[in-house]
Formats: structure tokens, sequence, C-alpha cells
């Protein structure tokens, strides 16, 4: 990174990051040299790094990575045909230094993570749990499942939602356990607004399957509690009758 790139080499680099921005759902990746120049850029960025930009290039310039959540416009189609507007959004701008053969810092990779409802659906398959996402008491991304959930729900506005802290039970034709905190890594910039995170967890109905399932719960807890007595008696009697 600190002599110019032959073409060959800027394209073995362009297609890794399309690569990767495909596989990670990533609207940027840029590779910037300590001098704060753009060696090889891909996706929705401008050839000249902004100044939030640069000030993540300094930071991660010095060996540790930053992450900032900041706001970026994505085009989106227009009404009318050949034109573009752009959609305001949230993404995770993350600057990751880059090291030589020599240990040495030469550059700064930077990618940018939108904040949307398919992140909002990729952490939700990671974790089992329907993941909300808001920023400035605002949604910001959700799964479908969420979705659903909070549109059928009554008394509860996008603001309640996305207070941090924000806990309780939603009565609905399935009740869901609802749990609002606010999420920070130790890589996050400073400066950085907080990302709020809400789940929504379905909880089991047990109107909902039937008097035969009560019957049978009951017979599984009796079962069970006399399980435990024959167990109790059995190791009362050895360890202290027959030793007698």
């Amino acid at each position: 990174l600190t002599h110019p790139s032959a073409p060959d080499d800027n394209a073995y680099l362009q297609k890794l990051l399309v690569a990767y921005s495909i596989r990670d759902h990533i609207s940027a990746l840029n590779v910037i040299s300590t001098a704060k120049h753009t060696l090889v850029a891909h996706g929705d960025s401008a050839t000249q790094p902004s100044v939030e930009t640069l000030h993540l290039v300094d930071q991660a310039a010095r060996g540790k990575p930053v992450v900032t959540l900041q706001p970026i416009a994505l085009p989106t189609p227009d009404t009318s045909p050949g034109t573009q507007s752009a959609q305001n959004a949230q993404a995770f701008d993350i600057a990751l230094p880059i090291m030589n053969d020599r240990q040495v810092i030469s550059g700064v990779l930077e990618a940018v993570q939108p904040v949307d409802s398919y992140l909002a659906q990729l952490l939700t398959q990671q974790t089992g749990v329907n993941t909300t996402l808001c920023q400035a008491r605002h949604v910001i991304g959700t799964t479908s499942v969420s979705q659903s959930t909070l549109n059928t729900a009554k008394g509860l506005s996008e603001q309640q939602l996305c207070t941090p802290g924000q806990s309780g039970l939603l009565s609905l034709p399935q009740s869901s356990l609802i749990l609002t905190t606010t999420m920070t890594i130790s890589e996050q910039a400073a400066d950085s607004p907080a990302l709020v995170v809400t789940t929504v967890e379905p909880l089991i109905n047990v109107n909902s399957f039937g008097p035969r399932v009560l019957f049978i719960l009951v017979g599984v807890g009796i079962f069970v509690f006399a399980l435990g007595i024959v167990l109790y008696a059995f190791i009362t009697s050895v360890l202290l009758i027959r030793p007698l």
C-alpha cells in the first residue's frame, strides 16, 4: 500500500471487495492509505473520504479497530425514469488497520454496514430471538415476525418500543415478551450514537393447546413428583438406614 499498485493488483482487490460486500451485506468497502488517499473503492461511497471517515482512519491508523454509527444516504429507485433518490438510513462505519509483512500499519480498510431489516434478520438467525433495531427512538430495522407482532399491539408506540430499559408483556393473540437495551461494543467510538436493540419473543399460550395437553402436563408433573419421592426414599435408605 505504500507504493502505487499495478492494474492487475487493483483488479484483484476490487474482486475481493465485491465478493466480501455481497457475502456480508456491506454497501461500501474502501482501502485507504495512511496518507488518507483512497486506493481501492467499491460500493456507495465517494472517491474522496469524508471528514467522518478521515477521523476513523486516524484512529484505526493507531492500531485499533473503531466502529461508529452514523447516517448515510442510500440510493433508491425514483418514480422518474433514469433517476434515483437518496434514502436516509443508519449504518456502521467500521475502520480496520491493515498490517504489512513487517507488522507495520500501511493502510486502513473501511467497511460500511447498513443497519436495516436485513441485519435484524441476520441477527435473528444467529441468536434465535426476533430482533428490532432502533436509533433515536425510531425503528430502523426489524424482522417480519417482530413487525407482525408490533402491528397487532395496541397502546405501544414506536418511541416506547425504542426506549432503553423497557420490558413487559404484550397481550396479543399470542403473548410476547419485549426487552429493550442499548448495545455497545468495546471498539465503538466515544462520540458514536447508541444502537438500541429490542427483542420480541412469543410466549407459549397454554390455552391454545386444548384441555388434552393440560391433562398431559398435569400427569407428567405428578409422575415427576412421585419419581422424586421414590428417589429420595431410596437414597435415604442407602445412606442412612442400611449403614445402621
